[in-house]
């Protein structure tokens, strides 16, 4: 989202890039859109999951941009590596366990016939925010 993107009744100008879910994809994804911003950077990125974060932080260092005060960088999953780089990356940590197992209720629900079975579930997760993320405009205020 643009700094400066404040548009009528409360809308943001939003952009979107396709990079994946893998890191070099993400990566390459992450330096297309940033190269043809950098006038215009947008506040943060909020990868898919940890392992695009990954790539979005290697296209900021190859572009010369620091995270979090140039751009902040959210992330998904809470992997290992996520602790790990250089600032630690803000993520949100998803209970992949009741995940699966609710989808394994489901199917098994499903398959065995029964009537009303839930097409969506909500799993709880766990906001980590770490030094990967500031304020827009304030890179000394860490959201923390």
């Amino acid at each position: 989202v643009s700094k400066d993107a404040a548009m009528p009744m409360g809308c943001v100008k939003e952009v979107v890039c396709v990079g994946g879910y893998l890191t070099a994809p993400a990566y390459q994804g992450a330096k297309q859109m940033l190269s043809a911003c950098m006038s215009d950077l947008p506040t943060a990125i909020c990868a898919n999951n940890d392992s695009a974060a990954l790539g979005v932080y290697q296209a900021c260092a190859e572009l010369g941009l620091k995270v979090p005060e140039d751009i902040s960088v959210f992330g998904t999953d809470d992997e290992p590596a996520a602790q790990m780089v250089i600032p630690p990356l803000s993520t949100f940590a998803i209970d992949t366990r009741e995940m699966f197992f609710s989808l394994v209720n489901r199917v098994l629900d499903t398959l065995e016939g029964k009537e009303n079975v839930p097409q969506t579930a909500f799993i709880r997760g766990t906001l980590l925010p770490r030094t990967s993320t500031a304020s827009p405009g304030n890179p000394k205020e860490i959201m923390l």
